[in-house]
This record gives structure tokens, C-alpha cells and sequence, in this order.
């Protein structure tokens, strides 16, 4: 085996989307395995101490790089790295200012609670530099997420890699059956009561339409809406007087679900659809909201329109009452298989290198564990 690549990794201020996070869950196991030597470069905050708790070497940046301003740390790690991955767009906004070897291949990991704010962004010209280089990858979170971008011409289809999406609540199958009760406790909800959680920007429209589908079945059931919007997600009830909680409080509530309802394009690592599809929960959705893309029609959920929303609640509803869905991972086309975001990423390495990374255990279609 030849020697591990060095890999340097670029963390912004934020994680509002989760994607840090999972990029550092695979960088530390592609590291662990020795077939990397990283590098997490950022301001100091709680982006890099969380890096540092994982066990992988940090280096901070001087506060006003996190401004955009040049600094000498980070120019002289883009000079030593084989590969600089940026981790989101503020990251690669870093990244760009810095002035990184054009010999260097880049990987971006695009995130954003919104795909029209990453649009806004990527059309900014100072990722033009970034856009032109050669050796160049986007990863995704999503198909879904990942077509829209292509087609918005931002990026170019053969420098995009898809990455799978990931659990919200990172719950095993056990953690879910015990926590269910817990959470159900939480929500004071009756024997026999159903429970919609929404998730995604707490848009007032959207939780009209629950609040309208909860109406119409007149009782039995108790919503709650899950807020992964810019706000950050807050605490009450809006005007419609569906609970709106946190992304926090969310994943300790999410266990309680009979239907989730997602709504919203999401730029984000996780996605509540995954553990919804994993605990046989009915999901209803918009075509451009990314947990679309764990749905068979009528099958395990819907796929709707916003004005068609309600009467898909209900129909779920309806679903989740008969038991029509196992309370099982349900069987899938191979296609259609979450990917392990370790293997996706060496793959994608292993492009904008030149030649193979891992061996084929780790990158083929059935990635080591």
C-alpha cells in the first residue's frame, strides 16, 4: 500500500446543516484505517473543537481569516496538502480567498439550509476561480438536491458526486423501540392517537395544511413541527397553532411518529425521510423537498403538491392505521440503497487524484463497515 494522501480538510463557523460533521465521521474513518493523513483547518469556535474531539489533528486559523482575510497557516497547509476538502461554502469561500495551488484537486462539500441561498452563493463571483478549476468535485447531499443544482448550471454534471443522506436522529434500531415510548410521553399522546411530526422551514403555509389535516380527521391526532429553517428553529406555536420545536428537540421527539411530512428543499447531511423509511413510518412529501426521493408513491408514502398536501396527510394517516408499512427497513432496488459516505468520498478522492485511494473493499459497492 503506498503512503496515506495528505488530506486537508477546511471547516467554516457553522454547521448549520450537518455537513461537517459527517465529513469528519469520514475522514476519521478513512484515517483510522491509514489510507489518509488529515489536516482540520478553521476559526475557533465550536466547528473546530468538535473536529478535535473526534481525534483528528486541528490547526486554527487566525480570527480574521474566518472574514475572508488571507492567512499564512492555511496558505502554507494548501501548499503541503495532496487534496484540500472544503467543508461547505463558507469553508470554500476560505478556500478561495487563500489562493489555492492550481495543481492541488479540490473537493467541495456544498450545504446551506436552502438550495436557493447555495444558488445565491455559488452564483457570487468569488467561487469563479473555483468553478474553473480542473480537479474539481462537488459533493452533495441527495439525488434530488444534486440534479437541481446541475440543472441550475452552477455546477457541471461530471464534477458533482452525490452523497447519500444520513439519519436525523442517529438512533439504532433498539435506541428507536425504547426511545418511542419516551417520546410519545413527551407529547402527551393519548393510547391510540397518532402522531404527525413535520420537518423542514417552518413555512406558515405548510403548517396550515397540517393543521387542516388534523382538523378534518377531528381528533386522534397530535402534531408537531420540527424547524430546520434559518431561524434555527424556535419554540411556540405559530398562527395556525401547531407546536413548532426545535431541530434539538426534534430528534428526541422524531421516535414518536406515525407520519412525517417534509417539506422544503434541504441542503443538509441528515434527513428526518431516512429514519422515517427505516421505521416504516408512511412520509409525505413536495417533488422538491430531498426525502422525495425515499418515497415509492403509495406505496410507503406520497409525493404531492404543496395545495395537495392535506389530503396526502390524511391518506398517510390512514396508512399508519392499517399498519400497511412493516416496521422494518423497507425492501428496496439496489439503486435506491443508501451509500456509506466514507466509501463515496474515497471514491471521489480517488477521481480528482488520478488513480485508486482504497482498496476496492472500501470503494466498491459493498463498502466495509
Amino acid at each position: 500500500m503506498s503512503d496515506p494522501r495528505s488530506v486537508l480538510f477546511v471547516v467554516g463557523s457553522r454547521d448549520s446543516a450537518g455537513v461537517v460533521r459527517a465529513g469528519l465521521q469520514s475522514a476519521k474513518r478513512l484515517a483510522d484505517a491509514g489510507w489518509l493523513q488529515p489536516l482540520v483547518c478553521g476559526p475557533a469556535g465550536a466547528v473546530l473543537e468538535a473536529a478535535a474531539r473526534t481525534g483528528l489533528p486541528v490547526a486554527e486559523l487566525a480570527p480574521a481569516s474566518a472574514m475572508g482575510a488571507g492567512d499564512e497557516l492555511l496558505e502554507r497547509a494548501l501548499g503541503n496538502a495532496d487534496l484540500v476538502h472544503a467543508l461547505g461554502l463558507e469553508a470554500a469561500h476560505l478556500v478561495q480567498s487563500a489562493g489555492p495551488p492550481e495543481t492541488v484537486p479540490l473537493v467541495v462539500t456544498i450545504d446551506g439550509m436552502g438550495e436557493r441561498r447555495a444558488v445565491h452563493r455559488l452564483r457570487n463571483s468569488a467561487f469563479s476561480s473555483l468553478r474553473g478549476r480542473g480537479a474539481l468535485r462537488w459533493l452533495v447531499p441527495g439525488r434530488i438536491p444534486t440534479s437541481r443544482l446541475v440543472q441550475s448550471g452552477l455546477v457541471r454534471g461530471d464534477q458533482v458526486v452525490t452523497l447519500p443522506l444520513l439519519a436525523y436522529a442517529e438512533q439504532t434500531r433498539q435506541e428507536w423501540t425504547v426511545t418511542r415510548a419516551a417520546a410519545r410521553l413527551g407529547l402527551a399522546v393519548a393510547p391510540g392517537a397518532r402522531v404527525v411530526i413535520g420537518f423542514g422551514p417552518a413555512h406558515p403555509a405548510t403548517l396550515h395544511r397540517i393543521a387542516l389535516a388534523i382538523t378534518k380527521r377531528a381528533g386522534g391526532i397530535v402534531g408537531v413541527w420540527i424547524d430546520t429553517g434559518q431561524s434555527g428553529g424556535f419554540r411556540g406555536r405559530g398562527n395556525s397553532g401547531l407546536p413548532v420545536v426545535s431541530p434539538a428537540e426534534g430528534q428526541h421527539l422524531l421516535a414518536a411518529m406515525d407520519v412525517l411530512v417534509a417539506d422544503g428543499t434541504q441542503l443538509a447531511a441528515r434527513h428526518a425521510a431516512v429514519d422515517a423509511r427505516c421505521a416504516g413510518v408512511p412520509i409525505v412529501t413536495t417533488p422538491d423537498d430531498a426525502g422525495a426521493e425515499m418515497v415509492r408513491h403509495s406505496v410507503n408514502g406520497y409525493v404531492c403538491m404543496p395545495s395537495e398536501m392535506a389530503s396526502a396527510i390524511e391518506a398517510a394517516v390512514e396508512m399508519a392505521v392499517a399498519r400497511a408499512l412493516p416496521h422494518r427497513p423497507l425492501e428496496r432496488r439496489r439503486a435506491d440503497q443508501p451509500g456509506d459516505p466514507a466509501a463515496v468520498t474515497a471514491r471521489c478522492y480517488s477521481a480528482v487524484l488520478g488513480h485508486p485511494l482504497l482498496r476496492p473493499v472500501l470503494i466498491g459497492r459493498r463498502a466495509a463497515r
